[in-house]
C-alpha cells in the first residue's frame, strides 16, 4: 500500500459507557512544495504502483502520474506475463536546464531499471525537433542500459518544445507482436515550436493512434 506522509489515520477512541466509537480522520493542509510518499513493500498477489511527482506553486500545486498494476485474480503462476514496450519521451527545451533535466536523466534511468528482462524500449528526446536513441525498440539488458544511460546523459536542454512532432514519432512506430506499447513523456510545460494547437495534438493522440499505444504525460 502507499500514504502520503503526514497525520492522519482511522481507528476507534473509546466513548461514555467504555463503547467504542469510530475516529474521526485527521486531515492536514501543507503549502506546494516537495511531495513525499511512505511505502511498504507490497505481499505476493498484492497490487503494485509507482508514482511520480512534479510539484509546483504556480500551477496550484503541480502534476502527478500513478502507474499501478493489479495481481491476477484468479492467483494462477506460470502463465506468460504481457511485455511492455516503453516510449520514454523527454523534454530538452531550454525551459528544461537545470535541476529539471537532471530529475528526467533520474527518473528515465529509473523507469529503464525497473522494467523486466525481454522488455522493450526506445527514448526519444526533442526540443525544436526529435532525436532518437535507437530505430526501432531494443530489449532491455546490461548493454543497452548502458548505451541508454549514456544518452541520457548527453542531453543538453535549449531551444523549443515540439510537442506534436515528438508525438507523431512516438506514435508510429509498429510495436513488437505480443506487447503493451506504451508512451511516457516527460516535459515540464506547453509546446511552444511546430503545430502548438492543443485540439491538433489531441486528434493525432486519438484518431492517428493506430496500434493504440497508451499515452501518458508527467
Amino acid at each position: 500500500g502507499a500514504a502520503s506522509e503526514g497525520q492522519g489515520g482511522a481507528g476507534h477512541a473509546a466513548g461514555a459507557g467504555g463503547q467504542e466509537r469510530p475516529a474521526r480522520p485527521q486531515t492536514q493542509t501543507t503549502q506546494p512544495g516537495p511531495f513525499r510518499l511512505s511505502f511498504l513493500f507490497a505481499r505476493p498477489g498484492a497490487p503494485n504502483a509507482t508514482l511520480f511527482a512534479y510539484p509546483d506553486s504556480k500551477l496550484g500545486g503541480g502534476y502527478f502520474l500513478l502507474l499501478a498494476g493489479l495481481p491476477d485474480p484468479s492467483g494462477e503462476k506460470g502463465g506468460d506475463a504481457l511485455r511492455r514496450e516503453i516510449t520514454l519521451v523527454l523534454d530538452r527545451s531550454g525551459s528544461m536546464a537545470g535541476e529539471k533535466i537532471a530529475q528526467v536523466r533520474a527518473a528515465a534511468k529509473r523507469i529503464l531499471g525497473g522494467m523486466s528482462p525481454g522488455e522493450t524500449f526506445n527514448l526519444l528526446a526533442y526540443n525544436d525537433t526529435v532525436e532518437a536513441f535507437a530505430q526501432a525498440p531494443l530489449v532491455k539488458d546490461e548493454q543497452t542500459l548502458q548505451r541508454a544511460g549514456k544518452f541520457l546523459d548527453g542531453i543538453q536542454p535549449r531551444g523549443g518544445s515540439d510537442f506534436h512532432a515528438a508525438l507523431v514519432q512516438a506514435l508510429r512506430p509498429r510495436p513488437a507482436p505480443g506487447s503493451l506499447p506504451l508512451v511516457l513523456f516527460l516535459t515540464d510545460g506547453m509546446p511552444t515550436a511546430g503545430n502548438t494547437r492543443e485540439l491538433d495534438i489531441g486528434a493525432l493522440a486519438g484518431a492517428e493512434n493506430r496500434y493504440r499505444r497508451r499515452v501518458f504525460t508527467l
